[in-house]
């Protein structure tokens, strides 16, 4: 671009010449081209961070999600008189528990249960969510054979349970809301890593404190995952390990997390704190 010095007369501008420029026709000063660099420099350094920052869009709709679960679960419990909604492992069972919290099984072949929305809104829980998006989290981009897949949820092992056992001895199975010590700390719902997801029944062993039965996902902030509360509030939970993260491997099959010697174990521990409290009852029974 070729810039026109102007120098101002009091009959009019001028160029280095003395030639009149006529007004509203003059070029740029060279100091309001600089400006307008400066300007575009100015607003590409803004804007590079946001690209590379997660984007707070899909944590906003995951935890909106979380939220609606959560309510539904709660709303479930106070019309059947405080007793929890049915969640049982069911994914080698032949038939579909349309009495359970939620029905069909994730994985990564064509079966259509991957992608039937329909199997959602007739499960249990379905007369109080309003829409089949809440049980899929935006950040979770897991396609099975079939498509897209339908959830990305999971349900607490020990909420619901009515098998007539504990899932793990001398730990507490809660059947009734009330009976959940404490709500705030007691996830009812987890984001359950792609590979890892099957059913809708999340569990861990409370015995086991250096491997995992169940992943969480990592589908935030390149480590995170969603957990939604018995009190009904939810969060995005960061996870420090890195054994914790393993990329999500399409066909793969379900990964078996052993923590490594450089682990910390904190996330394992924070789950598993998360999900069940001793059982008073068999106290004496437990593991030191």
């Amino acid at each position: 671009m070729k810039l026109t010095s102007c120098i101002r007369h009091s009959s009019g501008v001028r160029d280095v010449a003395g030639v009149p420029i006529e007004r509203g026709h003059r070029g740029f000063t060279l100091i309001e081209v600089l400006a307008v660099i400066f300007v575009v420099i100015l607003l590409l350094a803004f804007a590079l961070p946001f690209y590379e920052r997660p984007r707070p869009g899909m944590r906003t709709a995951c935890l909106s999600n979380l939220k609606q679960l959560n309510l539904g679960w709660i709303l479930y419990a106070s019309d059947s008189g405080e007793k929890l909604i049915t969640n049982r492992p069911y994914a080698s069972a032949a038939e579909l528990p349309l009495d359970n919290w939620v029905a069909g099984v994730m994985d990564w072949k064509a079966s259509p249960q991957n992608t039937n929305r329909d199997l959602l809104m007739v499960a249990a829980l379905s007369q109080y969510i309003k829409s089949p998006q809440a049980y899929r989290c935006p950040d979770d981009k897991a396609e099975s054979a079939a498509g897209p897949r339908v959830r990305s949820y999971a349900m607490n092992g020990f909420l619901g349970n009515y098998s007539g056992t504990p899932a793990f001895r001398g730990w507490q199975s809660n059947l009734k809301l009330t009976e959940i010590r404490s709500p705030a700390t007691t996830f009812v719902f987890a984001e359950e890593h792609p590979n890892s997801i099957n059913d809708g029944f999340f569990i861990n062993d409370p015995n086991q404190t250096n491997a995992w039965t169940d992943l969480p996902a990592s589908n935030h902030d390149k480590g995170a995952a969603g957990f939604g509360f018995a009190d009904g509030h939810s969060e995005i939970h960061r996870w420090v390990d890195s054994s914790t993260r393993p990329p999500v491997k399409p066909s793969g099959s379900k990964p078996s997390v052993q923590l490594g010697r450089r682990d910390s174990g904190a996330d394992l521990a924070w789950v598993l704190k998360s999900t069940a409290a001793r059982d008073t009852n068999l106290t004496s029974e437990l593991p030191k």
